[in-house]
Parts: C-alpha cells; sequence; structure tokens
C-alpha cells in the first residue's frame, strides 16, 4: 500500500487542488447544470434538432406564432432556465401538466419530446468539462 505520494514540478499542488475539486461538488453541479441549461436552449433553438413537426396551421393562427413547442414561453422557460440542484443531482424538466401531453402527442398532434435523450457524444462532451473543471478548475 502506498502512504505518501512523490511528484515533482508542482504536481503535489495540483494533486492538492483537484483533490479540493473532488470534494466539492459546487463546481462539478455548475458544470453539468450549465451544459444542461445550454442542452436545453439548443433543443429548442433547432427545433428538438429537426424532429419536431411543424405546427398544423391552425395551431400556427391560435397561438399567434410558429414556434414549435412555445405558447406562452413557460415551459421553454422552465427546461431552458437554471436547472434546479437537489442534493447532489441536476434536475432539468417541468411540471407544467402539459407538458406530458405535447411529450406523448394528444388529441391527434406529433409526439414532441422537449427533453430528449442527449446522446452519448453530448455525455462525452460533458465529461470533458468536468475533467477540465477538475483539472483546471474550469466551469
Amino acid at each position: 500500500m502506498v502512504t505518501s505520494l512523490h511528484t515533482f514540478g508542482g504536481g503535489e499542488r495540483l494533486l492538492e487542488q483537484i483533490e479540493r475539486r473532488l470534494r466539492s461538488r459546487d463546481g462539478v453541479l455548475d458544470v453539468v447544470s450549465d451544459s444542461a441549461r445550454d442542452y436545453g436552449r439548443e433543443v429548442f433553438a433547432t427545433d428538438g434538432f429537426g424532429q419536431w413537426p411543424a405546427d398544423s396551421l391552425h395551431t400556427v393562427d391560435l397561438k399567434g406564432g410558429s414556434r414549435v413547442l412555445v405558447d406562452s414561453g413557460r415551459l421553454m422557460a422552465d427546461i431552458t432556465g437554471a436547472p434546479q440542484v437537489e442534493g447532489e443531482s441536476v434536475v432539468v424538466g417541468t411540471d407544467l401538466p402539459y407538458a406530458k401531453f405535447l411529450q406523448a402527442g394528444a388529441n391527434g398532434a406529433p409526439r414532441r419530446n422537449p427533453t430528449p435523450d442527449p446522446g452519448r457524444q453530448r455525455v462525452a462532451a460533458v465529461a470533458e468539462r468536468l475533467l477540465d473543471h477538475l483539472v483546471d478548475g474550469a466551469v
């Protein structure tokens, strides 16, 4: 069992900084929270990465605009605003009662997921940001 670690060229200081960052959840949760917010904004800016069908002309007339999943802006604000930190988790989503109908498709409307799975590439990018934070202190 190794009881001491010898480092060279400032390595000990770097290891101490990494250890401190590992013990503090705030920076880690900030990175995850910022990444989740950025992802939500990208989802809405691209109409679900081009996967959301356009609104019908009737719906556009009713709501007075053609932005998919945006009427009052409450849903978009919930998803693209500051995610909530609950304990050691970052929660992105909404408790708006109509969100589940938008996601599932209701009354003949197409399904539109306002919080699609980010996929492996996006998760890998978040992991890289976390490593940058742990090693360099970047947020």
